[in-house]
């Protein structure tokens, strides 16, 4: 909202008292005092109820089930003044599912398991598919999937390490664009409709060794894939590959680590592209390379006998992109004016790393 700073002129017209100053309701952009006047609110229920059955003494096999129930609300007496909509709006809706999941684990020896899991999930149209002219025609679907992973687990001591596979069926994946019918389209000229979904499927691992002394070794990895079922193309965005290794101490006090992560080649393509149709006459695509980034931590904490009030302390020094890597990655790919073909370097990028970060973190208990 907009304010009156001038006491006696507020008081003088009889404007309302707000926190910091009076409701300016003469302000040429405003409505009332108010740039916009919004709330949102979501509600949510979630019972669930699981049930652990051991047919076999070395296989226990855990079925659920969760009831899930979201109630999405906008009320907005004013609507945003940057996003000329029909005001003032209200409007809200419902969305419910049963989501059934299923756990098998099975012990193959006394520090090695196999597992397999089924589940599915919910997702509710994003806030901005309500923010639309006439949003009671939405008719758009939850997002919804059907998820499968089989995995291996060994464990001992000093070593421990898993592998597993998993497959995502993905349904109803959001689509937007301008309405069609409208000449000269604006803000909340737009219609959203259900793409076929996709499928993301692939393997990971891990693994952590413990060398001796506090000091311990891990390394992780994945391998990825994602597929637009209509197009059969590849999703844009999705990491080829991850991986990520580092060092961890913890002894006598002190405790530090040195992380790295790498995240692999992706494919990006320009414009907005139905996921259900082959990509139109023009489109842009290229790969983009892959980045590692390497994080730093430091730091020292003891528990405090017999001091009074302090009980413990610990303080440790943060050091994100130690190597302070200035990386610029492809978005949303741009052709060089006059050549449509023509990658711009230039107005295709962002940066994706902040510069080397130091943060200090002084606690205690008492």
């Amino acid at each position: 909202y907009y304010l009156d700073y001038n006491i006696a002129h507020a008081q003088a017209i009889g404007l309302v008292a707000m926190p910091g100053g009076f409701l300016d309701v003469n302000h040429s952009s405003s409505n009332q005092g108010y740039a916009w006047n919004m709330h949102f609110y979501t509600r949510t229920w979630e019972p669930y109820v699981e049930y652990a059955w051991k047919p076999l003494p070395a296989l226990t096999i855990t079925p659920g089930l969760k009831y899930m129930w979201i109630n999405r609300v906008i009320e907005a007496p004013v609507n945003q003044s940057k996003d000329p909509l029909p005001g003032p709006m209200f409007f809200g809706t419902a969305y419910s599912k049963l989501l059934p999941l299923v756990t098998a684990n099975y012990r193959l020896m006394q520090n090695w398991s196999a597992y397999a899991q089924y589940a599915e999930g919910l997702l509710t149209p994003p806030l901005a598919s309500y923010q639309i002219n006439q949003p009671q025609l939405n008719q758009i679907k939850p997002q919804q999937t059907v998820n499968y992973q089989l995995g291996t687990v060994y464990k001992t001591n000093r070593f421990n390490a898993d592998v597993d596979a998993y497959q995502i069926n993905y349904s109803y994946l959001p689509v937007s664009q301008n309405d069609p019918t409208v000449a000269k389209p604006g803000p909340g000229d737009i219609i959203y409709f259900d793409a076929r979904g996709a499928y993301y499927y692939g393997f990971e691992g891990e693994g952590t060794y413990y060398v001796g002394g506090g000091l311990s070794a891990f390394v992780n990895g994945s391998r990825n894939y994602g597929t637009y079922k209509g197009s059969k193309r590849r999703i844009e965005s999705v990491p080829q590959y991850t991986a990520g290794f580092g060092l961890i101490y913890d002894h006598a006090g002190f405790f530090s680590s040195i992380m790295q992560k790498y995240t692999g080649p992706y494919t990006v393509y320009s414009g907005t592209n139905n996921p259900d149709l082959p990509l139109a006459p023009g489109t842009l695509t290229a790969v983009q390379g892959g980045y590692s980034n390497y994080d730093l931590s430091l730091g020292y904490g003891q528990k405090i006998e017999h001091a009074g009030f302090f009980k413990s302390f610990k303080a440790r020094l943060q050091i994100n992109n130690v190597f302070n890597r200035d990386v610029a990655l492809l978005k949303s790919p741009k052709a060089v004016t006059g050549s449509p073909t023509v990658l711009n370097p230039l107005t295709s990028t962002y940066n994706v790393l902040t510069l080397r970060g130091y943060f200090l973190t002084v606690s205690s208990e008492f």
